[in-house]
Parts: structure tokens; sequence; C-alpha cells
């Protein structure tokens, strides 16, 4: 019973008729998770205490998360084209990553890393004869014995995953970022040699996937030229006869990344996902009660507006001026007033509720904070520099110096706003 999962297909995007595009999710015991949190518990702080993952993994860890990936690429990226530089990046699709863990080479793995034959026999019968039953609608199939890849939705599969790959980065001498399987290599172009390093890296990533029996999606695997240039460095990045496709904006952890990092394609996908739900919303709410619409919204519709906002924080009116007015249409319909007259921005506080851009100015200083007393994964040393001047209105030993900036995309970015 302990090892048997039922599993659950999760739409993720494109066409729902392909099963490719659906994301398995494995329901086991509860005794099952409740022992291996016990477990994960012990790994993971094993690993940390001793600097054991990879320091470029920001995935499945305590004081990472999205957001900290997120705001370390972003300030690459803004910072390189602060000084007019061009950044090219490679983004890595794996194809069904989870599932491809071989199960001896991962115990390999885990005998040179934990170094504990008992916990590494708990570990290995933990794996071994598995099975697995799919569950859709009130359909049921059969029974499979499951001889490969880590339990997506078990507790311990994530933890187990990363540990895979966790010397996927050693040998690769351009920046490597890694959230679970979401991988990005990029490197500062300044030169055609710069563009040559970038390419053998993606060979000796691509190498390293072969050897431990991980595909790497071509289909979905592109290139992208942060750059500001009118006449950038060009190079086609592939493997033999296979050249990556190029483009000028992807969404990576659920944000939008456009070419010159300015953000208003990704407001407008927020904005329209937000206004899609709000919709669901109204329909489903209708007659509910004021309290009901309010817990709604905050639940279902602005977390949609605020996700990662500590990266994307807009800068334009335009974009600030589109997102409030999401919050706007949803005080209208919590309050049920739809009368020209009434003003939602007047009816905010009445609610309890603030304007969005306030709440993002919130998150940036907390996070800020985080930063500062070391309580997130981002190293302090490399984005926050402390004054060192004697002058009494400069002299608090937290007086944080800003970066010098030129440009928008970094000067409004977390570390200088």
């Amino acid at each position: 019973l302990w090892k048997s999962a039922r599993i659950v297909p999760i739409f993720k995007s494109g066409n729902k008729q392909s099963l490719l595009n659906y994301r398995p999710i494995s329901l086991t015991s509860s005794c099952s998770k409740l022992l291996e949190h016990i477990v994960c518990k012990h790994i993971s702080n094993y690993l940390e205490n001793n600097s054991l993952f990879c320091p470029n993994q920001h995935g499945f860890r305590r004081l990472f998360s999205t957001t900290t990936q997120l705001l370390e690429f972003t300030h690459d990226i803004a910072s390189s084209l602060d000084k007019r530089g061009q950044v090219d990046a490679i983004f890595i699709d794996y194809s069904k990553a989870f599932d491809k863990v071989s199960h001896p080479k991962l115990l390999l793995k885990l005998k040179v890393i934990l170094r504990n034959s008992l916990l590494l026999d708990w570990l290995s019968d933990y794996l071994n004869c598995r099975s697995q039953f799919v569950s859709f609608a009130n359909a049921f199939s059969s029974e499979a014995s499951v001889s490969s890849g880590v339990p997506q939705g078990s507790v311990l599969g994530p933890l187990l995953f990363i540990l895979y790959i966790n010397d996927v980065v050693e040998n690769i001498p351009v920046k490597v970022r890694l959230y679970a399987d979401d991988c990005i290599l990029y490197n500062d172009i300044s030169s055609p040699n710069d563009q040559l390093l970038l390419n053998e890296s993606f060979i000796r990533f691509f190498n390293w996937s072969k050897k431990w029996q991980m595909d790497i999606n071509f289909d979905k695997t592109v290139f992208m030229r942060f750059t500001n240039k009118r006449t950038p460095l060009v190079f086609s990045y592939g493997i033999g006869d296979f050249i990556l496709n190029e483009v000028t904006e992807f969404k990576y952890l659920g944000v939008f990344f456009t070419s010159n990092l300015k953000w208003d394609k990704h407001v407008n996908f927020i904005c329209s996902r937000a206004l899609r739900k709000l919709g669901y919303v109204k329909r489903t709410l209708k007659c509910s009660t004021k309290e009901v619409k309010l817990c709604a919204y905050k639940t279902l519709v602005r977390p949609i507006l605020e996700y990662g906002s500590v990266v994307w924080d807009p800068y334009f009116k335009k974009d600030i001026n589109l997102i409030e007015s999401i919050q706007a249409k949803a005080v209208r319909f919590i309050l049920n007033r739809y009368d020209r007259n009434f003003s939602p921005s007047s009816a905010v506080s009445s609610l309890g509720l603030e304007p969005l851009s306030r709440r993002r100015t919130v998150d940036r200083i907390k996070m800020l904070h985080r930063i500062v007393n070391e309580d997130c994964g981002i190293e302090r040393c490399k984005y926050i520099s402390f004054s060192t001047s004697s002058r009494t209105r400069q002299s608090h030993s937290l007086n944080i110096v800003p970066f010098q900036s030129r440009t928008n995309c970094f000067k409004y970015s977390c570390f200088l706003t």
C-alpha cells in the first residue's frame, strides 16, 4: 500500500488531446508521506549544513524559491543591458525529467553524496517494487510496476531529483541557473568566442544528460539574445545539424521575459489571466455576500497579479494603471456598484484593500529585508553594498549603497529601488 501510487493527470497547456501536455501527480498514502517528511527533513539539513547542494539550484530548497531564482537571473541580465552589453541565454527543457531518472544511477549518486549505508538501503527499498495506476474522472487503469523515475507529488521525489542532477553544472564555464529541471545557460557576449563558449557549454550539458539518460526536448529548448543593440552579435546555437530556435520572448517560471527586458508583455499576460478568472468568479458568486466575493478576489484573482512582482514591478504608468484596473473591476463586483458616479479607488480602503502598486513596493522592501538579514538563499555580498562613509548621516552599518544605473530596466530593478 505504501508503494502504490494513484496517478492523477494534471493538464499543463497546449492541446488537451495530447498526453504529453499532462503532468502525472502521484497520490500516495498519508503514512508514507509522514515518514517521507521525516526522512526528507534530515537529508535536507545534512546537505545544507555540509554545502552539498549545487549552489545554482533554487528548487525545493529551504530559503530558495522561484522568486530568488528569477531575481538573480533578472539582475544579471539587467546589469549587462545597463552596460550596453548582450547576453545570450539558452532555455533548456527536459522531456519527462522526473520520470526518466534511472534508479541504479540515482542510488550510485546517493551513495557518494550521503555516505550512509542504512539510509541508502532504505532509499533503495523506497524506490524498488513501486506500482501505480491512473485515475481520471471515474475511470481507473490497471496497476503497473514502476522501473524508473521519482514520484511526482511525493515528498521525497523532488529532493531525489535535484540530487540526481546535482553535478550537472560541473565543467560548464558559463553561468547556469537551475530550478529543479528548468535550466538556463547564459553568457555575456562581447565577441564570437563568448558565443562559441556558450555553445560548447550546451554541448557539455547535452553530453551529461545523455550519459545519465535524461532527454532534452529540442522542440522546446530555445535561445534568446538579451540586448538593446541595433546590431547584436549573431550566432546559431545547436548540436550537429540541429539548430535551436531563437525567440524574442519566453515564459520562464511563470514570468514573461523579452529580449529588451521590458515587462509590458508580462503585464498584459497576467491582466488577461486575472480578468478571465474574475469573470469566472462573477458568474459563480453573482448572488454571494460581499465577504465571500472579497475572499474569492483575494484568493483567486489577486495572486495572479502579484506572483513574482518583486522581479517585474512595472515602471510605466500604462502598465501600473492596467493592473489597478483589474482591482477596480473587482471592487465594483464586490460592492455591486456599476454606476458611473462610483469611484472604485475611493472604496478600496473601505474593503481593507490597498493599491496593488503599494503592495508591490512593500513586497520589495520585505525581500530586501530578508536579503540584508540573510534570511533567504540570495548571497547578500553579491547584490548589496553597505556604506563605509564616516559622515554622521551615512555612518549607519546598514546604509545601502545603490548600484549606478543608466537604463530603466536596471534602475527600477529590485536591488536599486
